[in-house]
C-alpha cells in the first residue's frame, strides 16, 4: 500500500488522465497458442498498440522506445506541493523517482498483465470447446440412431419378492430350464405397489423374441415364497413398449381398456400346468404379445379331475380373440375323459347390462323411488320407473331439513344432469310425490338406523345381484357369511369393492392352517358391555342384520339373537377384532347353553378361539375358555408367543396339543 506522501493530488481529472505503463508482452507459451500475424504486416498499421501486442520489447523501433521513456517519466501532472521531490519547472526527475514508493503502481501493472493473459487463454479455450461441441453435435444423432436399432424383447415379471436381485432372477431362469446364454441382458426393478411391501415387479430384457417367449411359457406361474412365508405365483407377460419407442415409431401404442380383460376357463384338466395352457393359446395362432397371465384355482369338488383357470389379458381385444379361438377346444383328463374348454368373460365393471351410451333425457321430469340411502356419507340412489341404470343423488338435492332422513321406497320426481368429473348422470331437483314423506318413513320403521330394526333388511330384497359377485367370492375364498353380507350391498357398492380388489396381486390359495375353528350359533354373547340402553345395543348389531332379541346378563354381559348364523358370524368377527368407537374393550363370541365340544374332541393343531378367564401373575399360569363357553384349558407363560401374560376377559387365538398328563395350550 502506498505511503500518504506518495498519494496523488486530489485533482481527479489529472489522476484519470495519468500516463499508463506499456503492457508487458505475453509469455512465449501464451503467444504460441494464439494466431499470430507477421511483424512486417503489423508494422504497416503504424499503431503503438499493434506493436506492443505482437512484438517483443527488443523489437520496438527507436522512436517508440523514446516515446515510452517519456511516458514513464512524464509525471508532471502529479506534482506535489512545495517540499516534494520536483525540479523548479514542476516536473519529476529521474533521480527523484523511487519504485518502492510506487509499489501500488507496480502491483497494478502486474495484475493488469496477468488479467490480459487470462483473457487470451479463455478465448483460446472457448474456441476449442466450441469446435468440440460442434463435433459432438454432429456425431450425437448418429450415435442415438445406432442405439435405437438395438431393441431387446422385454418381459414384465410380477409378484417377485422385493429382496430379489439379478442373481435371484437368473436362478429362477435356471430352475425353469432356461440356458445361461438366454438369461436376461438387463433387469430393471420397479417400485413395489403391494400394500404389504413384500413383492414387486421388474422388466427383463432378452436378446430376441424367441427367448422371451420361452421364458413366458416356462416361468409363468412359478411358485415363490416371500419373507413372511406367503406363497406367490410369478406372472410373466410381454411388457408394453416404452414411450420413447412409440414416439420414435419403433412400436405401436398400447391401449388401456376399461372393459373386462379376465377370462375364466372351465373344464381345464387338473394335471395341466401354466405352460400347457399357454401352449393351447400358441396352437391357435395367438401371438406372444397377447398371451395372458395364468392363475389356477382349486377344484370345486374333492376328487374332481378338472379345475378353473383365470387368464388375465392386457386388453379386451386380446381376451375376446382368445375366447373365440380356445372356446370348445378338446382336452383330455388324467382318466381319459374328453372335455371341451368353456371360456367365460368375467364382468369386472358391471357394465354389460348398463351400456355407457345410454343416457336419460336432460331437462325432462322423471319418476322413480329412493331405494338406497346412506346418511353418514350423505348420498343415495334413485331407481327410475322407466328402464335404465340407478342414479346417484346427493343430500343437498333432497328437499328435507338437515337430519331428517328420506324414507326408502318413497316416490319422487326428478331431473338428471351430466357430471363431467364422474362421467355419469346424476339426479337433481328432487320433489316428493307424497306431501308427507315422513309418514311413509314411520311406517317403514325409520330406515337408516332410527329404530325399527326388524324392517331394515327389507330394503335389500329388491337389489339385483351383481353378475361378477359369485366369481369374486369364489376367487377370494369367502365364506358363506361374508358372501351373504356382500349380497345385501348395493350393486354399485359391490362394484367398487370388486374394483378395489381386482388389481390385487394376491392370487394364492388361502392358508387353511390359519383358519379359525369356531362353532357358530345364532346367538352372540357380548362381554365388557358398558351401561347402555337396549336400543343402543340393538343399533350396534343392526349393521349385521336383523336383531330378533336382546337380553342383558350380570357382570356386563349381553346376549343378542340374530336371524341367521351368517349374520351372527359377521357380528362376532367384526366386533371381536374391530372394536367400534365408544365401546372400549367389547368382546363378542357365539353363545351356547352348554360347551359345544367335549374335551376329548378338541381338534389338535388347528387355530381355535377362546376367552381368557383368569391369569395368575405369580404362578404365570391361567385358564382359557374354548369358544368363550368351555371347556377350560390350562396355559403357561412358556407357551405364549407374542406376550408375557394374558389379560382376563380378552380374546385369544391358540392351538392345542395333548401331552401325557394334561393339555398344553399354545397361544398365538
Amino acid at each position: 500500500m502506498a505511503r500518504p506522501s506518495c498519494k496523488p493530488s486530489l485533482n481527479l481529472d489529472l489522476w484519470k488522465n495519468r500516463p499508463r505503463s506499456p503492457p508487458a508482452p505475453k509469455p512465449a507459451a501464451a503467444r504460441s497458442r494464439s494466431p499470430r500475424r507477421h511483424l512486417e504486416d503489423k508494422s504497416k498499421d503504424g499503431s503503438w498498440t499493434s506493436w506492443t501486442q505482437w512484438a517483443k520489447e527488443d523489437d520496438w523501433p527507436e522512436e517508440q522506445k523514446e516515446e515510452n521513456e517519456k511516458q514513464h517519466w512524464a509525471v508532471a501532472e502529479y506534482a506535489e506541493p512545495a517540499g516534494s521531490r520536483c525540479n523548479q519547472s514542476g516536473e519529476w526527475s529521474k533521480q527523484s523517482w523511487s519504485w518502492s514508493e510506487w509499489s501500488e503502481w507496480s502491483e497494478w501493472s502486474k495484475n493488469d498483465r496477468n488479467d490480459r493473459n487470462d483473457r487470451h487463454d479463455r478465448h483460446d479455450r472457448n474456441d476449442r470447446n466450441d469446435r468440440n461441441e460442434r463435433g459432438w453435435a454432429r456425431a450425437r444423432p448418429q450415435k442415438e440412431q445406432k442405439e435405437l436399432k438395438e431393441l431387446y424383447a422385454q418381459a414384465y415379471i410380477s409378484d417377485i419378492p422385493v429382496e430379489f436381485d439379478a442373481q435371484h432372477l437368473n436362478k429362477m431362469h435356471s430352475e425353469c430350464g432356461i440356458l445361461e446364454g438366454d438369461f436376461p441382458v438387463s433387469v430393471k426393478f420397479l417400485p413395489s405397489k403391494d400394500s404389504t411391501g413384500e413383492t414387486c415387479s421388474c422388466i427383463a430384457r432378452y436378446r430376441n423374441k424367441d427367448t422371451m417367449e420361452l421364458v413366458i411359457m416356462r416361468m409363468n406361474g412359478k411358485i415363490l415364497t416371500t419373507r413372511s412365508g406367503k406363497v406367490k405365483r410369478a406372472g410373466v407377460s410381454a411388457a408394453k413398449p416404452a414411450r420413447w419407442m412409440v414416439q420414435a415409431g419403433l412400436a405401436k401404442q398400447g391401449t388401456d381398456s376399461w372393459t373386462p380383460r379376465k377370462v375364466s376357463v372351465q373344464n381345464v384338466p387338473k394335471h395341466y400346468t401354466v405352460e400347457d395352457v399357454l401352449k393351447l393359446h400358441k396352437s391357435q395362432g395367438i401371438d406372444v404379445q397377447e398371451l395372458p397371465t395364468v392363475y389356477f384355482h382349486n377344484p370345486k369338488k374333492e376328487g374332481s379331475e378338472t379345475c378353473s383357470v383365470t387368464c388375465k389379458y392386457d386388453d379386451i381385444t386380446h381376451a375376446q380373440n382368445a375366447m373365440q379361438k380356445i372356446g370348445g377346444l378338446p382336452v383330455t383328463t388324467a382318466s381319459g375323459q374328453e372335455l371341451r374348454l368353456v371360456p367365460v368373460l368375467v364382468d369386472q365393471n358391471g357394465l354389460e347390462d348398463k351400456p355407457e351410451s345410454f343416457r336419460f333425457d336432460e331437462g325432462v321430469d322423471l319418476e322413480g323411488v329412493i331405494h338406497h340411502w346412506n346418511e353418514v356419507q350423505g348420498y343415495g340412489f334413485i331407481r327410475p320407473v322407466q328402464p335404465g341404470p340407478d342414479l346417484f343423488v346427493h343430500r343437498s338435492e333432497i328437499p328435507l331439513p338437515e337430519g331428517q332422513l328420506p324414507p326408502l321406497w318413497s316416490k319422487v320426481r326428478f331431473q338428471v344432469s351430466w357430471v363431467p368429473d364422474r362421467g355419469k348422470q346424476e339426479a337433481c331437483r328432487i320433489r316428493f310425490v307424497d306431501p308427507e314423506p315422513m309418514t311413509l318413513a314411520l311406517k317403514a320403521g325409520g330406515a337408516g338406523g332410527v329404530g325399527g330394526a326388524s324392517e331394515r333388511p327389507h330394503c335389500y330384497e329388491h337389489y339385483e345381484r351383481h353378475p361378477g359377485l359369485d366369481y369374486f367370492c369364489q376367487t377370494w375364498g369367502l365364506d358363506s357369511a361374508t358372501s351373504a353380507w356382500l349380497e345385501r350391498l348395493h350393486p354399485d357398492v359391490q362394484q367398487e369393492l370388486i374394483n378395489e380388489y381386482d388389481d390385487s396381486t394376491r392370487m394364492d390359495f388361502p392358508n387353511y392352517e390359519d383358519y379359525i375353528e369356531m362353532v357358530p350359533s345364532t346367538e352372540v354373547l357380548l362381554a365388557n358391555v358398558p351401561r347402555t340402553s337396549e336400543s343402543a345395543l340393538t343399533t350396534l348389531l343392526q349393521r349385521f342384520g336383523r336383531v330378533c332379541q336382546t337380553r342383558f346378563l350380570p357382570s356386563g354381559r349381553a346376549v343378542v339373537t340374530m336371524t341367521s348364523i351368517e349374520e351372527a358370524t359377521m357380528a362376532v368377527e367384526d366386533l371381536t377384532f374391530r372394536i367400534p368407537e365408544g365401546w372400549r374393550n367389547l368382546l363378542a363370541c357365539f353363545h351356547h347353553e352348554s360347551p359345544p365340544v367335549p374335551p376329548s374332541k378338541i381338534p389338535e393343531g388347528k387355530m381355535l378361539f377362546g376367552v381368557v378367564k383368569s391369569w395368575n401373575h405369580l404362578m404365570q399360569t391361567g385358564v382359557v375358555a374354548l369358544f368363550g363357553i368351555g371347556p377350560d384349558l390350562d396355559v403357561h407363560s412358556s407357551a405364549l408367543l407374542d406376550s408375557y401374560d394374558l389379560i382376563p376377559a380378552s380374546a385369544a387365538l391358540f392351538r392345542v396339543a395333548k401331552g401325557p398328563a394334561r393339555i398344553f395350550v399354545i397361544v398365538g
